[in-house]
């Protein structure tokens, strides 16, 4: 995809030539920009209507623009499509929160938030092996059993042990929706909680692609970490300072973490 819709750009005018995916990174904001949109619009229809009538066209709808990805065949299409799907799936989750938070406990609304959150994961796995399976399909025959025939290249099970192991937040943001929506009561309010939550998931969801930039892929992408060493660095500072003691520790065989007066670098 990335070669068919141009999402990586390649500048010869650089030697070596670089290798620029910004359009790749746009692609996957749009999508949070567009559920970014979508949030409280939407939500009101949800409020103001029927939640079943309104969550039931949405899907349809949504399944609609998703089918429309067959249809791109250039960039500034994948971005077009992927807002107006971020759009319609926007109100899917804070139905399905608003949904649980009315018909379940306090206590018994912590596992069923997750559940339907973890249908996320569980079908991006079951997605993500149908996709490949049909992009190695060279004949007439079809089926996800081509999957079986590829082999790893370029030591491939290090990053997808790296991604399952940072598919662990999913846990932590389904706490995050059920303490917020397990703290409030009334439709009007926990509608809006919801959609409150998931502001917070897009703008996360927008801002990281774009500290994904190819030419620091050698640095392991600094733009990364350059948030976290701005905070740890700002909350060291507002320590109490002793001069004699940044000294003494100095000398001393002290890790960054036990040192206080480290200060992390890029």
């Amino acid at each position: 995809m990335t070669q068919d819709l141009d999402l990586s750009v390649v500048d010869h005018s650089k030697t070596p030539p670089t290798i620029s995916t910004d359009r790749l990174s746009w692609a996957t904001s749009m999508f949070y920009f567009g559920m970014l949109v979508g949030l409280y619009p939407l939500t009101f229809l949800l409020q103001r209507f029927s939640m079943g009538r309104v969550l039931g066209g949405i899907v349809l709808l949504w399944g609609l623009v998703a089918m429309l990805t067959a249809a791109v065949t250039s960039w500034q299409g994948l971005f077009v499509q992927r807002f107006f799907l971020g759009f319609v799936e926007s109100i899917v989750p804070t139905a399905f929160m608003c949904i649980i938070a009315s018909y379940y406990t306090q206590k018994e609304q912590a596992l069923r938030q997750s559940w339907w959150f973890s249908a996320t994961g569980g079908w991006t796995i079951i997605g993500g092996a149908l996709n490949y399976g049909f992009a190695q399909i060279t004949g007439v025959l079809a089926g996800c059993v081509m999957i079986w025939k590829s082999t790893w290249y370029n030591h491939a099970p290090t990053p997808i042990v790296g991604y399952t192991l940072i598919g662990f937040f999913g846990p932590c943001v389904s706490l995050i929706i059920s303490i917020g929506m397990a703290n409030v009561a009334g439709a009007t309010k926990k509608s809006f909680t919801a959609a409150a939550i998931f502001v917070a998931y897009c703008v996360g969801n927008i801002v990281g692609p774009q500290l994904i930039k190819t030419p620091t892929l050698n640095r392991h992408y600094p733009g990364l970490w350059l948030g976290l060493i701005i905070w740890e660095n700002t909350r060291r500072d507002q320590l109490p300072q002793d001069e004699a003691e940044r000294d003494a520790f100095a000398f001393r065989d002290l890790t960054d973490k036990e040192n206080p007066y480290f200060r992390y670098v890029l």
